[in-house]
């Protein structure tokens, strides 16, 4: 705990690249924790940001449910980096006016082959 806010800002730069350390919880001094109410409590996290593009999806494109997504590699091929959860229905509706089928014979590396009928 403390009310300087640089030693917060260290913690926060310095703590959050922890595994499981999302970031830091910002509260009034007289506030005590009550169950399901957050009372003036503000998380802040900390992210670190990169691009990448969608290398595939799971659903179909015009209700997608999650993205996987991938970065080109030296060599410029598609390697899978991660995923995200599942999409809320207004985020899926966003994504769905952006994404086409793939190709055939286009695949991610390290991703399960298409099944036959399913792109």
């Amino acid at each position: 705990m403390t009310t300087d806010p640089a030693k917060a800002r260290d913690w926060l730069e310095s703590w959050t690249d922890v595994s499981g350390v999302e970031g830091i919880l910002c509260k009034p001094q007289t506030s005590r924790y009550l169950p399901g109410h957050r009372g003036g409590w503000t998380k802040v996290g900390r992210r670190d940001t990169t691009e990448a593009v969608i290398g595939a999806i799971t659903g179909t494109l015009t209700c997608p449910q999650l993205l996987v997504l991938g970065r080109h590699d030296q060599a410029g091929r598609l390697r899978a980096v991660g995923r995200t959860v599942a999409l809320r229905p207004e985020q899926a509706r966003e994504v769905a006016e952006h994404v086409a089928a793939a190709r055939r014979g286009i695949r991610v590396p390290g991703s399960a082959s298409p099944r036959r009928g399913v792109s």
